[in-house]
């Protein structure tokens, strides 16, 4: 029997529908978890006045492990290069 650790990597992604961007970042997240076992959340800022007020001007914003790692522009080589800069690539 083996037995599979959890993902290393817990990726919270705050975004809102029809932004292009968190589109785009999502495409990207999903190209990443095929090389990068993961696990996301992704939140809606608009759920909650306070993550709107703080989120508004600058999503799509990713979090690794509760760490922001990543805002506007999130594209499959930021993510690698992230990977590689932890020390797991």
């Amino acid at each position: 029997m083996t037995m599979t650790s959890p993902p290393k990597w817990h990726l919270t992604l705050y975004s809102k529908a029809d932004c292009c961007l968190c589109v785009d970042a999502k495409v990207a997240i999903q190209e990443f978890a095929k090389e990068c076992p993961l696990q996301l959340e992704e939140v809606d800022i608009t759920s909650a006045q306070s993550l709107w007020d703080k989120y508004r001007y600058d999503i799509p914003v990713l979090l690794l492990n509760g760490e922001e790692i990543a805002r506007h522009h999130i594209g499959i080589k930021k993510l690698r290069v992230i990977r590689k800069r932890r020390g797991e690539a």
